[in-house]
C-alpha cells in the first residue's frame, strides 16, 4: 500500500509540474506577442525557463519594443527593408507598398487602416 501511495503522489507532483510549465509557457507567449516577438519563442522560453525565463523575456521584450518604437518614430520599417520586398525608403528604386508602421507594436499594416490588425491600436491619421 505504501508503494502505490508514493507512486500516486509522484504522479500528482509530475502533473502539477507539467501544468506549471505549460502556464509559464502560455505566459511567455503572451508576453512575447505584447512586445512584438513571435508567440512560440515566448512559449518555449517560458516553458523551459520558468520564472527566470519570463524575467529574461520581459527584459528582452522591453528593449525590442523600445527599438520598434524608435524605428516607427523615425518612419523606418520595424525590420531591415530586405525582409519586406518592395518596401524601400522614399526616393529609392524599390516600389513602395502602401504600408505604415504601427506606433504601438511596430508591425507593418496597410496605409489606409484605421486599426492595427495585430495589436488593435487606433491610428490618428489614415496615411502613415
Amino acid at each position: 500500500m505504501s508503494d502505490s501511495a508514493s507512486t500516486g503522489f509522484a504522479i500528482f507532483i509530475w502533473i502539477i509540474a507539467l501544468a506549471l510549465w505549460v502556464l509559464f509557457g502560455l505566459w511567455g507567449g503572451r508576453l512575447a506577442v505584447k512586445y512584438g516577438l513571435e508567440y512560440w519563442i515566448g512559449f518555449l522560453i517560458g516553458f523551459f525557463g520558468g520564472l527566470i525565463g519570463i524575467l529574461v523575456l520581459w527584459l528582452i521584450g522591453r528593449s525590442h519594443a523600445e527599438e520598434l518604437r524608435r524605428r516607427a518614430q523615425n518612419g523606418q520599417p520595424p525590420y531591415p527593408p530586405a525582409q519586406y520586398p518592395g518596401y524601400g525608403p522614399p526616393g529609392s528604386d524599390a516600389p513602395r507598398n502602401p504600408l505604415k508602421v504601427c506606433e504601438r507594436c511596430g508591425k507593418l499594416v496597410q496605409a489606409d487602416a484605421r486599426f492595427c490588425q495585430y495589436c488593435g491600436g487606433a491610428f490618428t491619421s489614415s496615411v502613415g
